[in-house]
């Protein structure tokens, strides 16, 4: 697996509201501002160069701004189409800048038709009228199929739709870390986190504490994996909702305050 180095970046992910909206649309439609071409492991399938020159022209296309040539890669029978080509649309008005430091290559998967690709990288974007910059790592599998003898992107999944039920399903601690560890820690990422907090908080809303807590502490682990402040601080703030629905009002006031030391 190869590393794709672009323009360093310090992790910096505090913000949230609109702005963290804003993002989030526009990593769904995947988006360069400046993008320099690099060699990349080759992989074992014959699909797989062509499978990454799909994707280089896709950075191209929105590195120009072009709508269109960003679309023509997709496939007009994804349901995803006509989302992605206004999230497209809306990120060039949100944002002033946005391009993608320290990419990876992931596996490639090939199955007659379809296809995957698993990409990550370090997420650069300033907000349109702003001069700060905001970076946040995002992992993402493209999910391919052949169309008239070429490849067309057919879905742009977050990864941690396919990460988080892995660990939420895993049976032990020892289970986790084992899938937290696997890839040295290539596709953890603060989304990771905020999917498991998410389905905490949902655990306890339809009145299942005892799973709640677990699933959080899951957030927990895979932020202490990851090593984010970002993400740790939520996962503590996630418990610390949690412990004050319950009653435990002592957990409720250290979870809060371990996240606060944090920063």
């Amino acid at each position: 697996m190869a590393v794709v180095v672009w323009k360093p970046g310090k992790v910096e992910v505090k913000r949230i509201g609109m702005i963290r909206m804003r993002l989030f649309m526009c990593a769904r439609a995947f988006a360069l501002v400046v993008f320099l071409a690099a060699s990349v492991q080759a992989s074992d399938d014959p699909e797989a160069p062509a499978l990454r020159a799909v994707l280089t022209q896709l950075f191209v296309a929105h590195a120009d701004r072009n709508v269109d040539g960003y679309m023509a890669l997709w496939s007009p029978q994804s349901p995803d189409f006509a989302r992605q080509r206004q999230a497209l649309i809306d990120g060039f008005q949100a944002l002033s800048r946005f391009d993608l430091a320290n990419v990876v290559f992931g596996p490639i998967q090939v199955e007659k038709e379809t296809a995957t690709v698993w990409l990550r990288a370090d997420l650069n974007s300033v907000v349109a009228g702003q001069t700060r910059s905001l970076t946040q790592r995002i992992t993402r599998i493209f999910h391919f199929q052949r169309e008239n003898g070429q490849w067309k992107i057919s879905k742009n999944q977050p990864a941690e739709e396919v990460l988080a039920p892995s660990l939420r399903a895993a049976k032990s601690k020892e289970e986790r870390e084992k899938l937290l560890s696997a890839s040295d820690g290539t596709w953890l990422s603060l989304g990771l986190v905020q999917t498991l907090s998410v389905a905490a908080q949902q655990e306890a809303n339809a009145g299942n504490p005892a799973e709640a807590a677990r699933v959080a502490s899951v957030a927990c682990e895979a932020a202490e994996s990851y090593g984010d402040l970002t993400a740790l601080g939520l996962c503590h703030s996630t418990r610390g909702s949690l412990a004050m629905n319950r009653g435990d009002y002592d957990a409720s006031q250290a979870e809060p305050r371990t996240a606060y030391d944090l920063f």
